[in-house]
């Protein structure tokens, strides 16, 4: 400290706000710069973490608007034998080796000896949001032939 008060006045003031201006750029680069730094980050990625979110949302909405159950079951005056039937027909699976019989008013028993899988998948969901049929038990097997399988399945209708 001698050397402190060695100094002119004049020294000593130069030193006190040459520090204190030191003092000042090392507490701003060293807290209050990384501080500000980090809350505009921060902010980004709230920005970014809400834009996912209203595109999440918006992607649940619409999954919801696909996914959303028919309330309203189509009806019809024809028999579920009829029916079935005329779905074949109408999917063009009438020449394919099958075998249908009624199990009551809402039930059938359907077989197929060989059919093209995409086929039978069309012909099903074709008929589940046509008529409001569904497929209580379905077995596949594997046919010799690809994309062909054997199939034994029962439908009942949506009023049973």
């Amino acid at each position: 400290m001698d050397w402190f008060s060695r100094l002119e006045a004049r020294e000593r003031l130069v030193l006190f706000v040459g520090s204190a201006l030191v003092l000042a750029g090392l507490l701003y680069s060293l807290l209050w710069l990384p501080l500000t730094q980090e809350q505009a980050s921060l902010a980004q990625q709230i920005a970014t973490y809400q834009d996912d979110r209203r595109a999440m949302l918006s992607a649940a909405q619409q999954l919801a608007r696909w996914h959303t159950p028919k309330t309203a079951t189509p009806t019809r005056t024809q028999s579920l034998l009829s029916l079935t039937d005329q779905s074949l027909t109408q999917a063009g699976l009438q020449n394919t080796n099958k075998r249908i019989e009624p199990r009551g008013d809402n039930e059938v028993r359907v077989e197929f000896t060989q059919v093209g899988f995409e086929a039978l998948l069309q012909w099903l969901a074709a008929l589940a949001d046509g008529a409001g049929v569904t497929v209580q038990t379905l077995t596949l097997e594997r046919h010799t032939e690809p994309g062909m399988v054997k199939a034994w399945l029962i439908l009942i209708s949506a009023a049973s």
